[in-house]
């Protein structure tokens, strides 16, 4: 099944490749959107961190983009700032799913995984949430607890409605924070993440290549 977010993703789509070598237009597999500048944290060396001004995705401007893709562009990631804060994200969502999309994904931080309308939405129309713990240092990843009770919750949920849902996080490592890096694998797993993966601390602009995926039992 072709992946809407991969380094190889290239690779499940060589009829694009071979149709853009032929000077064809060619549509994206998927479609990663910033729905919001926003944001509710300010977790240090974040990239989105880069004082924006405030400003959301209207929802005028989301019907035409989606309507564009529609039949051609299979994948929808949305991303931000915070996406769960902008007033049309369960809107875009439910668009999304009119329009055809068949994988949605959502970038968040967790902080609102617990409130009702989020929730809901993620349960009905998206495929992944990935959480991205970011707040945790070398000496304790008791930081992360609030967000693991909001995916354990989560995770409760799509057992309970047998929902296709699948939940990721993400976490940055350094060689500062190594010594507790088993123990954040763990608490992830036992919240009840389908999966984590580990990507190294980007310094100075430069984006890391290698990124390690680990799937926790369920």
């Amino acid at each position: 099944m072709p992946e809407i977010g991969s380094s190889r993703k290239i690779t499940y789509h060589r009829e694009k490749l071979d149709a853009y070598l032929r000077g064809e237009y060619i549509f994206p597999a998927t479609l990663e959107l910033d729905l919001t500048s926003a944001c509710n944290r300010h977790c240090p060396n974040c990239a989105s961190n880069t004082q924006l001004p405030l400003c959301h995705l209207p929802t005028e401007i989301v019907k035409r983009l989606l309507a564009s893709l529609e039949g051609q562009t299979r994948g929808l990631i949305l991303t931000g700032g915070e996406p769960t804060l902008a007033p049309n994200f369960s809107e875009t969502l439910h668009l999304a799913r009119q329009a055809g999309f068949e994988e949605l994904a959502v970038v968040t931080n967790g902080t609102f995984l617990g409130e009702e309308k989020i929730a809901a939405a993620l349960l009905e129309n998206t495929s992944a949430v990935r959480v991205s713990l970011y707040d945790w240092d070398a000496e304790s990843c008791a930081g992360l607890d609030p967000t693991l009770k909001r995916i354990e919750a989560l995770r409760a949920r799509i057992e309970h409605h047998s929902s296709p849902l699948q939940i990721g996080v993400s976490a940055l490592t350094s060689t500062e924070n190594t010594s507790i890096l088993s123990a954040v694998a763990e608490k992830v797993r036992s919240a009840g993440a389908h999966w984590i993966y580990f990507h190294p601390l980007c310094i100075s602009g430069i984006r890391a290549s290698h990124r390690a995926l680990i799937k926790p039992a369920s």
